[in-house]
């Protein structure tokens, strides 16, 4: 898939198919998320701790395994131990500036740092219900583009304006 829109992801649950390390990915979650991408024309960005322990390529084999369709494209770079994630996506935005729209989709509140008109906080009881994939289809489908251009400014003097005139009075 080729798209400007990047999405980032935890996924954590109770039930479901357990992985190399003992964490639980739930199909009926991860096919969620698959559709809300595949509605949204988005790729996974990965900013989870598991992006710290696991190779990009062992998260991908999981994803897909659990029946992810949409690209994995990458994760969030590692600032340190006490940066919140929220920042660490920051960068990983800057590095990657085609990105025009995402969502951040985390349980820790310090993912939507920075980020809080794209945040969806996912607990770790539900996850990704119906209700929050809405909300993030919402977001993706109706945020600013991040390197729009400004509104024009509906007062501005018109081009052939005299000079010294005033916007909107003629004189």
């Amino acid at each position: 898939l080729q798209g400007s829109t990047s999405y980032y992801l935890q996924v954590r649950a109770k039930n479901g198919d357990e992985l190399d390390d003992g964490h639980m990915l739930v199909p009926e979650l991860v096919a969620r998320l698959s559709k809300l991408c595949e509605e949204a024309d988005a790729e996974v960005v990965i900013s989870s701790s598991w992006r710290v322990i696991h190779p990009l390529g062992r998260l991908r084999k999981w994803l897909r395994r659990a029946g992810l369709a949409v690209p994995v494209i990458g994760v969030t770079p590692r600032s340190g131990h006490n940066v919140p994630r929220g920042d660490e996506i920051s960068a990983w935005l800057s590095a990657h500036l085609h990105v025009e729209r995402y969502a951040v989709l985390d349980d820790d509140m310090d993912a939507g740092y920075g980020h809080e008109d794209r945040f969806v906080r996912c607990d770790l009881q539900d996850g990704l219900t119906e209700e929050r994939a809405a909300r993030a289809l919402s977001i993706l489908e109706g945020a600013r583009p991040l390197h729009a251009e400004e509104p024009s400014d509906p007062v501005a003097p018109a081009v052939d304006a005299p000079a010294g005139a005033r916007p909107g009075t003629g004189s």
